[in-house]
Order: C-alpha cells, then structure tokens, then sequence
C-alpha cells in the first residue's frame, strides 16, 4: 500500500510545473495546490511556499536512533546482542563454526556492525565464560 502525501502550496503568479517525474501542476495567483511530496523541493524551487509557513527546503526527521559513535558503547550493544543470541541458541544466528552471523547481529542492534567488533565481543564473553568455571 502507498501512502500518497502531498502538501498545500501557493504561488504569486500563475505558472505550471511539468515534472521529469510525469506530474503537471497548475498554480494559479494565490490559490492553494496539493503538491505531492516528491514534487515539493520542486516546486519549491520554482518559488511556490507551504501554505502553513513551514520551510521546504527542511529535510525530513528521522525518528532511527543514532548508532553509538564511541568504541565501547558500540561493543556493549553488541555485546548484549551475542548474549541474548546465545540465551535464545536459535540456529540461524551461527555460522557453521559457531559464531554470531554479522548480519543477525547488525539486525539486532540497529546499525551496521564490523567483523572485528563482533568477533572482540564473542572474545570477550569467552573469556569471561571461561573464568567462571
């Protein structure tokens, strides 16, 4: 299903937009149009301005949550993925040779992960495991 948005905008004299995109649109002298999102920088560019005043140059939000940046933030997400991985032992999460599949492991903890990363957590809790017994 495809959501269609589109925003209200106005032009102070009349002029049509031809898209590369396939859509016309027709301003007319301070009456409002529905422009469809992707026609909005367009539009934009053209002169035409959001009826509610907003800016639309604006890049959209986005609601992901940033992936951490520092080395030993990165390793506890991750290292809290390979524990809940180990917890649950489904199949898919391993390789053959027994060790967290970096995509299982990127997929859970929300952004891309590097071999070494993962390959210093599995390491770490190893070790840990070991010192336990």
């Amino acid at each position: 299903m495809v959501i269609n948005t589109s925003v209200l905008m106005i032009m102070n004299r009349n002029v049509t937009l031809a898209s590369t995109l396939g859509h016309i649109i027709n301003f007319h002298k301070d009456e409002p149009v529905a422009v469809p999102a992707i026609l909005v920088k367009e539009a934009a560019g053209m002169g035409a301005v959001p009826v509610d005043g907003s800016d639309p140059h604006a890049e959209p939000v986005s609601n992901e949550p940033a992936q951490p940046v520092s080395p030993s933030d990165r390793l506890v997400a991750i290292r809290e993925v390979i524990d809940l991985m180990v917890e649950t032992n489904m199949r898919e999460d391993f390789t053959a040779s027994g060790t967290p599949k970096l995509s299982q492991v990127s997929d859970a903890v929300g952004f891309k992960v590097d071999r070494t990363e993962v390959a210093r957590a599995w390491k770490d809790r190893s070790l840990e495991l070991a010192d336990e017994s």
